[in-house]
């Protein structure tokens, strides 16, 4: 693997670590609070119609134009590429107008959740040209712009117009900073276009990922072919996206309307923060899956070593959700916090609970970004089509039977069900092709966890059971918690990492 491109992947991670969570955790969060459960949810509902099929403004395009610019330093068939984002892009607002019509949406934030959809869909076309041209410097800062120019709009508008975010006219800002954010990368990426065209073309590229081919020549076959790769990778990149966003509108229409969307998006923009991590570490393995495979060698250390790297990370935060997850909906959103010995641990109140099941589908689905990344690396769109689409089927049927009785807590239930699902049988699919070799090893492992996991909780029963919980103040209380998931992440670790690390030490050669 080249400096370079390791280099752009540290870049890429160092920025978005340091916008993103930014973004969620204080923007988004301080708009959800002024706004209230209500408005936000209707912000939320249109935000994620809007992400329902935006596969439709990529279809691969993007790893097409990154590939004919390192290869050849130009788009060589740019009136082909622009004709099929134009169809494309027209065919994506005629889904979201249909969907809109029906599910009577208000036709101005629906626009404007468009607008900045198409927009982040040409910047990403801009990025994919910087990647082929090398300029990955470039590349980190635009791939971070706009959500930093949203963050200085929205923390000015906090600043300077406290009630800024209020009722309908409160979401026309909170998207029109997006927009703005967006206007802003996209004239920065037109100027670097126009002016950085210094390339540094390496001999071969390394790590090279596609899961669409496109040929130089203009021929039929060829055109078909790769068009027949288009569709399959629409197709699972669109189920995908319908079954993990379309919660919010089917909370609107059977689970109680937008307040109770604006609730559930409490606790799922806290998991989006969370899923920064394994879907920035997909981003890293899917080339280094790709080289092993080019050039026949086996991945089951890269396998093994990103099962366990996620296994433990996720665990370790759905732990610490379920110790504390009301303390931290509390200190977030200031919601009221319920008595603590009522709700611990089986009797949480109910945002807890729904924080806490979403939580838990981080763990299926941060084991997809290794699992399925792995699948997507040896090319079997077509298989993973059909999984989505079956787990597109079980995710919706469920919201249909749980939504009317549990409320948003079905909902997070059904997401768990649907994620465990998916992320299960690609693991399958990579035992049973003999890709990965599930050891005894493993299995001591991951049961290990799971009974420091259940003493942990046990013991912290007990102990704060058996005291009153008038005598208990709120920090001691947090402090007891927040050591009880610290003893679980270092003995969780050792086991799954630093015992490895230190037997590989210890056989060293002397000298």
């Amino acid at each position: 693997m080249s400096r370079s491109f390791v280099k752009n992947l540290i870049w890429l991670q160092a920025l978005n670590w340091l916008v993103k969570p930014f973004w969620i955790l204080w923007i988004e969060r301080t708009v959800q609070n002024q706004l209230g459960s209500q408005w936000y949810g209707t912000y939320f509902v249109h935000f994620n119609v809007g992400l329902l099929f935006a596969v439709l403004l990529d279809a691969g395009l993007n790893s097409y134009v990154s590939r004919e610019v390192a290869q050849k330093g130009e788009l060589a068939h740019w009136k082909r590429f622009l004709y099929l984002r134009l169809t494309l892009g027209g065919l994506y607002i005629l889904a979201i107008l249909a969907v809109s019509l029906i599910q009577k949406l208000d036709p101005f934030l629906i626009a404007l959740v468009v607008m900045n959809q198409i927009l982040a869909s040409v910047i990403l076309t801009i990025r994919a040209v910087l990647q082929g041209r090398h300029l990955f410097v470039s590349d980190g800062i635009l791939s971070v712009l706009d959500r930093l120019v949203a963050v200085i709009i929205c923390g000015f508008l906090f600043w300077g117009m406290s009630d800024s975010f209020q009722g309908f006219k409160g979401i026309q800002w909170f998207l029109l900073s997006q927009s703005t954010g967006y206007v802003v990368a996209l004239i920065f990426g037109g100027y670097l276009l126009r002016f950085r065209k210094k390339m540094v073309k390496p001999d071969h590229m390394e790590g090279e990922v596609s899961s669409i081919s496109v040929s130089d020549s203009p021929d039929s076959s060829e055109l078909k072919t790769w068009l027949k790769g288009v569709f399959w990778f629409m197709a699972m990149a669109l189920s995908m996206s319908i079954f993990t966003r379309i919660d919010a509108l089917m909370i609107r229409n059977l689970g109680g309307g937008y307040e109770a969307a604006g609730d559930y998006a409490k606790s799922y923009r806290l998991l989006d923060a969370a899923l920064i991590f394994s879907t920035l570490l997909s981003t890293q393995l899917l080339p280094m899956f790709s080289q092993k495979l080019a050039k026949g060698d086996s991945n089951h250390g890269l396998l093994s070593g990103g099962f366990r790297l996620v296994f433990w990370v996720s665990t370790s935060a759905f732990l610490f959700v379920f110790l504390l997850g009301n303390d931290i909906l509390q200190e977030l959103y200031h919601e009221e916090s319920a008595s603590f010995i009522s709700r611990f641990p089986l009797h949480l109140s109910y945002s807890h609970w729904v924080f806490s099941l979403l939580m838990a589908a981080f763990i299926p689905m941060s084991l997809v970004h290794i699992f399925g990344t792995y699948i997507t690396a040896l090319g079997k769109m077509k298989w993973l089509t059909y999984l989505s689409v079956i787990t597109m089927g079980l995710n919706i049927s469920l919201n249909y039977i749980l939504l009317p009785t549990w409320g948003i807590a079905g909902a997070a239930f059904s997401c768990l069900l649907s994620q465990m699902l998916f992320s299960g049988m690609c693991f399958l699919y990579i035992l049973r092709h003999k890709h990965f070799s599930w050891t005894w090893k493993h299995v001591r492992m991951v049961f290990m966890v799971m009974v420091l996991a259940t003493v942990v909780i046990v013991s912290l029963w007990m102990y704060i059971d058996g005291i009153t919980s008038s005598l208990i103040e709120t920090s001691v209380r947090r402090g007891v918690l927040f050591v009880g998931w610290l003893i679980f992440v270092t003995g969780s670790g050792y086991i799954f990492f630093f015992k490895d690390l230190r037997r590989k030490w210890l056989a060293r050669p002397v000298g």
